[in-house]
């Protein structure tokens, strides 16, 4: 527990811990691909900044948003024994919010999200109860494919790549075939992306009981199938049409190579921070209402962090959380600064 740490001592600071269980900064950059697939309905990026792009946009992105943010707090639900050992994701680990607390929050997020799914027209309504399953599934026994090699990094790209962009293309644009060719690029991005992401986790998730894709095969064979799905993901964005997809995946590649190259954490961590940066640049030049949302999520997560816990967060350092002291070992309090990791 974090006896130094400083209660919020009022209701919007409550408010801002509730809402901050969602990881916003993280949430923001999940969205990514769902402003891809909706850039297939613009035909110029000024386009995107008007009142009717915007309305357009708003129920399949509060959706998506709902969706992503359930299951983010599911997943530190049942995450609190690896989360204590991995050093992140502190506002279960420290006490800060109860797990009981977080599991009615969950639940209040679902509800939203299947109402409003379910006044969607089709097919966005099935993606979104599909979503809300696969949130689900990703988390809670005796399913749990986060503890399940290969099913972990699916249920990722099929989650960020497929539905985020599937999302977004329904937005605007009807169903159609090209739908599938376009979300096939992404989908092989983010699985490249998500490994990477699980090899500074390898001990902590192998002790909590967790066999990810990393625990089964190695850090070496993860960092190398993540080079081969990102080099993948630029072959798909050229033969699709997806240029912003190509463009970001090679843009990325040497920093997976280096970690194919020297598989340790903070070189992978770093390679994953870059990919996810390098799409979410690509994709705001096309949709720019995208770097707004981007630009205030960091402002408003570098005040609480700074406030909450005195951490120096966001920030691209690519430290390992194991090279780097837990919070509640440092005893930390929102007057003291230290680096914090993603």
């Amino acid at each position: 527990m974090m006896g130094s740490l400083r209660p919020a001592g009022s209701l919007p600071g409550r408010v801002a811990d509730f809402a901050f269980l969602t990881r916003p900064m993280l949430l923001c950059v999940s969205t990514t691909f769902f402003f891809a697939g909706a850039a297939h309905g613009l035909s110029s990026p000024l386009e995107a900044l008007t009142l009717e792009f915007l309305g357009a946009m708003a129920p399949n992105f509060s959706l998506l948003v709902l969706i992503v943010a359930s299951s983010f707090v599911i997943n530190q639900v049942y995450d609190v024994e690896s989360d204590m050992l991995n050093e992140k994701n502190f506002h279960l680990t420290s006490g800060l919010v109860r797990r009981k607390e977080a599991a009615a929050f969950y639940v209040a997020l679902c509800l939203a999200a299947l109402l409003l799914a379910l006044g969607r027209p089709s097919p966005a309504r099935e993606l979104g109860v599909a979503g809300l399953a696969l949130g689900f599934a990703y988390s809670v026994p005796p399913l749990r494919l986060k503890g399940r090699p290969v099913a972990d990094m699916l249920a990722n790209g099929l989650a960020f790549g497929f539905l985020a962009f599937a999302l977004g293309w329904l937005a605007l644009l009807p169903y159609e075939g090209a739908l599938l060719a376009g979300a096939a690029p992404y989908v092989a991005a983010m699985c490249a992306i998500f490994l990477n992401t699980t090899i500074p986790d390898r001990d902590g998730d192998r002790r909590a009981g967790d066999r990810t894709t990393c625990v089964a095969l190695g850090p070496v064979a993860v960092a190398r199938s993540a080079l081969l799905l990102l080099a993948a993901a630029a072959a798909l964005g050229f033969a699709t049409g997806e240029a912003r997809c190509a463009i970001a995946a090679i843009a990325s590649l040497p920093a997976f190579i280096a970690v194919a190259v020297e598989p340790a954490s903070p070189g992978s961590v770093l390679a994953s921070q870059f990919a996810g940066r390098a799409f979410f640049v690509v994709v705001s030049v096309a949709v720019p209402p995208l770097a707004i949302m981007g630009g205030l999520a960091y402002l408003v997560t570098r005040f609480y962090y700074s406030r909450r816990f005195g951490l120096d967060y966001p920030g691209m350092n690519g430290a390992s959380v194991k090279e780097r002291r837990s919070v509640a070992r440092a005893g930390i309090c929102r007057n003291t600064r230290r680096r914090a990791g993603p």
